[in-house]
């Protein structure tokens, strides 16, 4: 990525146990990566503001517990892509991933595998297919 290029900027995070909620801007645009590994099923994915309180009404689900430091450790992370279980960020320079793991949102060291798709410049159609 060079230092010109847009980039994908966690302005807050949301955290729990089981949910973690990025708000990402990127010039012109603000979305919700989502992390979740609840009872059922795990995956990551962009909701609209709207989706997330028609879905839970606040900025986490009922009865999760939040997790103040790892909010301020995600917040200023760079989004750099996102697969359907997983969002890559960078901070200090090193790409972490975010991922569902064991029924808990994990944070861990890890390239972006084949599956990833840069966050930037994503096309609609590949937006679309995350936000569904």
């Amino acid at each position: 990525m060079t230092d010109d290029a847009p980039r994908a900027f966690v302005q807050e995070a949301d955290c729990a146990e089981r949910v973690v909620v990025l708000k990402v801007r990127v010039p012109g645009k603000t979305s919700l990566v989502l992390v979740g590994a609840p009872r059922a099923g795990a995956g990551a994915g962009v909701l609209s503001p709207e989706e997330r309180r028609e879905a839970w009404g606040a900025k986490l689900p009922p009865g999760s517990v939040r997790q103040r430091p790892r909010e301020e450790a995600l917040a200023g992370a760079i989004v750099v892509a996102l697969s359907e279980t997983d969002v890559f960020i960078e901070q200090d320079g090193e790409v972490r991933v975010v991922r569902p793991h064991g029924g808990r949102v994990v944070v861990t060291d890890a390239p972006p595998g084949s599956t990833a798709t840069p966050f930037v410049g994503a096309d609609d159609a590949t937006r679309a297919r995350w936000e569904e």
